[in-house]
């Protein structure tokens, strides 16, 4: 069998792209597969050893049974794969149920009339009015009642979503796709956090792009509350920083406002390597995301493969893990309060948190782990394969 697979890959500066290479080092033992890039990208792109690397305007059709799309809701990273997925139709891999982004860039804004038509395709009851969701007592587009991914969707052999409540949710708004849920795949990694020079210490961790949604502010609020109470309490936020740098200076002035320099430590724009070291440094994750477009988080993973105890927000698809891996705080109020709380319970008892994090890493050895992903994402692709041939 021989696969195409469309993605972005390290350099590029996405969640996906590193993801992504994971499955591929799977795939190329395995099977032919060959990368398809973005044209610009494909001088720098980074590939396992055994995949071959093409630019879109390279790319024959013919020479694969199968394309695979990691599709995501940027459109820097995944405009280019648009128009062949919906002429090519293949497995559609989709990150983010819910695509506003995607389509803010390629419709020329939110208040575009090409984004107005798009949105009246996507979910014809947006022209009287759009559903909201309310963030910080603000009304916002509820993306997930309006995720826009009815193209993409349809126009698929088959699409993988990485949660139960995203496959049936997108199959409720999109009835004729066939949708499948398989777990997001992480990295099996160490379970001891190696220990600060101050061994009573207690580290906290915010990994994945430093921006509103992640609700980095909040989680400094929480820190600081449990900061005055413990000065064993420690935070590190780390990750890439947001276009223009607005939330990642807000953090840093609230660092220095509140006379954490001393405990709590920003790292915008480490490399893969040092941010996996810095997750591994933490006790417990914190994985607050609102509001949400559905995906299943990255880093959460990350952290449950590394054998971490993590906190996130109470949203559908982080009520699918074992609550006793994934503590939830509301996403409608009191907030700041849970977290604290949580974050409190940690301190007092470190040996829990890390059995915890011992049972986060055997749920991702058992039914998460790169090697069982892969092998489930090449199961689909022969069985689709082969319904294409009859």
């Amino acid at each position: 069998m021989k696969l195409a697979v469309w993605t972005p890959l390290p350099p590029q500066r996405s969640g996906i792209a590193d993801y992504v290479w994971g499955l591929l080092a799977e795939f190329a033992s395995r099977v032919d597969v060959t990368a398809v890039v973005r044209d610009v990208s494909a001088p720098t792109a980074l590939a396992p050893a055994g995949v071959k690397v093409v630019p879109r305007s390279g790319y024959d059709p013919g020479s694969a049974d199968l394309d695979i799309y990691h599709f995501g809701n940027q459109a820097r990273f995944h405009g280019y794969m648009y128009e062949a997925i919906r002429r090519r139709p293949g497995m559609l891999v989709l990150h983010d149920p819910a695509l506003p982004d995607f389509h803010h860039d390629v419709c020329g804004g939110f208040d575009s009339a090409l984004f107005a038509a798009e949105a009246r395709f996507d979910s014809p009851e947006t022209e009287s009015a759009c559903p909201v969701c309310y963030v910080d007592d603000h009304a916002e587009v509820d993306w997930l009642r309006l995720p826009l991914a009815r193209r993409v969707v349809e126009a698929s052999a088959l699409v993988v979503v990485h949660s139960a409540f995203a496959r049936d949710l997108l199959a409720s708004r999109y009835p004729g796709a066939t949708i499948v849920h398989r777990n997001h795949a992480a990295e099996l990694g160490n379970t001891t956090p190696p220990r600060p020079a101050d061994e009573t210490a207690v580290t906290f961790g915010v990994f994945g792009g430093i921006s509103e949604p992640k609700r980095t502010i909040r989680v400094l609020e929480a820190f600081t509350a449990v900061r005055r109470e413990s000065a064993r309490a420690r935070l590190v936020i780390c990750g890439r920083a947001d276009p223009g740098g607005r939330v990642v200076a807000a953090v840093r002035a609230a660092i220095e406002r509140e006379g954490l320099a001393d405990s709590a430590t920003l790292r915008p724009d480490v490399s893969g390597d040092e941010m996996k070291r810095l997750i591994g440094s933490c006790d417990a994750v914190i994985a607050l995301r609102w509001p949400t477009v559905g995906e299943t988080s990255g880093p959460l993973m990350r952290a449950f493969g590394i054998g971490r105890l993590v906190i996130a927000s109470d949203v559908p698809q982080n009520r699918e893990f074992d609550s006793r891996i994934c503590w939830r705080v509301p996403v409608d109020g009191g907030e700041r309060t849970v977290l604290a709380e949580r974050m409190r319970d940690v301190i007092a008892d470190p040996p829990a948190a890390r059995a915890a994090g011992e049972m986060a890493r055997e749920f991702v050895r058992r039914q998460a782990s790169y090697e069982i992903v892969a092998s489930q994402h090449l199961e689909l692709a022969e069985n689709l394969v082969r319904e294409m041939r009859r």
